[in-house]
This record gives structure tokens, sequence and C-alpha cells, in this order.
């Protein structure tokens, strides 16, 4: 069974000169002091490289994403360019939060016929607070798609944004590049209606 460790967010004014006067475009802005950190451990949930967390709330029913469109995120691994992965996705802004979740993904491998099972893919979610989830450490290489549902949300502040990125660090031999060089290029997400 999966795990979770939850660190709560405190903020506080970013000091600049335009917010201490309250100008009117950034207000609002506030500087992230902590995060709230999500970690999952492994257990016995991840079925043939499909992993679904556990959840409550009204972002936990499928009638809650009906009609939201599916996006779809790609990542290049910073040295190999025979890894690559796809994350399918769906956010949505309802009443002051935005909700959400990473649906499949699929990982590519070197050698090609070779299939690993220890990868990682994590995303952070973030505005003025930020949220962040991590993958069990049994995401599979096969070229195949699995299931990946993880699930965050964050208030929702006008004139801050909100965005997403996500980080896959790939199995296999030689293929580690450290925190810092796995993670994409962040996507702002924007109001659908």
């Amino acid at each position: 069974m999966a795990r979770s460790v939850q660190i709560k967010v405190k903020v506080k004014p970013c000091g600049k000169k335009c917010c201490k006067e309250g100008a009117k475009e950034e207000e609002d802005k506030l500087k992230v002091t902590h995060r709230e950190i999500t970690q999952f451990v492994l257990g016995g949930e991840v079925v043939d490289g499909s992993f679904r967390e556990q959840i409550v709330g009204i972002q936990s029913t499928e009638d809650f994403w009906a009609g939201v469109p599916i996006d779809i995120f790609n990542h290049q691994h910073l040295r190999v360019g025979e890894l690559r992965g796809q994350i399918k996705y769906q956010y949505r802004f309802y009443e002051g939060r935005v909700y959400f979740r990473s649906t499949e993904y699929h990982l590519t491998s070197r050698p090609s016929n070779r299939v690993w099972r220890r990868a990682n893919i994590d995303f952070k979610l973030y505005s003025r607070t930020e949220v962040r989830k991590n993958s069990p450490d049994a995401m599979v290489m096969d070229n195949n798609w699995h299931l990946l549902f993880m699930n965050a949300d964050v208030d929702y502040v006008p004139g801050i944004g909100v965005y997403v990125n996500f980080r896959v660090e790939y199995d296999g031999t030689n293929n580690g590049v450290g925190e810092q060089d796995s993670w994409g290029q962040q996507v702002r997400l924007v109001n659908r209606g």
C-alpha cells in the first residue's frame, strides 16, 4: 500500500517594492517558503506498470473529469536521444482551485527490445503554493501505454498563473541524470472555461 507524507506550505510576502505598495499586477504574488510534498512508497498497487493513487473528494469521480480535454506532455532525456516519454494529463479550473491528474504514460527503452521496470515519473503543480507527486519506483519502460493516475490541486490566484512540470528518471544502465536535469519544460495551464 502506498503511504503519503505531507508537509504544509507557509508563505510570506515576496518583499519586492511593488508588493509592499500593492501594485495591481503583483499584489497577490507571494514567495513560497515551504512546499507540500507527497511521496509515494512502492507497494502492492503497481500492476503491469500501472498505478492508481487512492484519493477522496470531488476530483475522485469520473463524472468530475467527463468532457475535460486530455493533453500530452512530451519528455526527452537530456543525453540519450532514444529515451522519450509521454504523459497524458487533464486539468480543470473549478470553484477557485485547479485540479490536475495524470492518466497514462508511455516510456521508450534502450536497447529498444529491453524492458526496464524501475523508472520514476513525478510532477509539480504550482501557483502560489506547490504540490509535488512522485510515482512508485516501478514505472515500466516498454514502449507501451500504462495507467498512471496521480492527482493534485492548488488554489487558483488570478495574476500568478498555474504551472505543471514533469520529471522522468529513466531506468537502465547509465541513464540517470539527477534531480535537476530530469525535469522537462514547465507548462502554463490556461482556464479553458
